[in-house]
């Protein structure tokens, strides 16, 4: 018999965890496509926290075209995303879609780190060498 838990898994929760796992796998097996899919879903369903993951993998799929990604991230930052912050900082750090401005990129960069964009820490210290 399965014993009831005080925080079960909401469904959002789990379409949310999946697109991370096909986002993010390490076999050299991840797959865009099937993390959009779930990310979507989880973010229809009203995930915060899918929103940013699904900015995450906009901007990691090359074939998203810079516009929409960047769109997306300016709209999330009125918001207070850390993701949009890393995202913006990493376009200006590579120049995709603006032009580029490493000061810009690492102020942005950093905003991100301290609000918890783990990925964003090892960016500035690029920038920073």
């Amino acid at each position: 018999m399965l014993k009831k838990t005080e925080d079960p898994v909401t469904i959002r929760e789990l379409q949310r965890r999946i697109g991370v796992f096909w986002l993010k796998r390490e076999d050299g097996k991840a797959d865009t496509r099937k993390s959009h899919w779930y990310l979507e879903k989880s973010v229809e369903a009203g995930s915060p926290a899918a929103k940013e993951d699904l900015l995450e993998a906009l901007w990691a799929d090359e074939s998203t075209p810079d516009e929409e990604v960047l769109q997306m991230a300016r709209e999330r930052r009125v918001e207070g995303s850390p993701m949009a912050l890393a995202v913006l900082g990493m376009a200006h750090k590579d120049g995709r879609g603006v032009k580029k401005n490493p000061a810009r990129a690492k102020q942005l960069l950093w905003h991100a780190s301290r609000k918890g964009v783990d990925w964003a820490k090892k960016e500035l210290r690029s920038i920073e060498e």
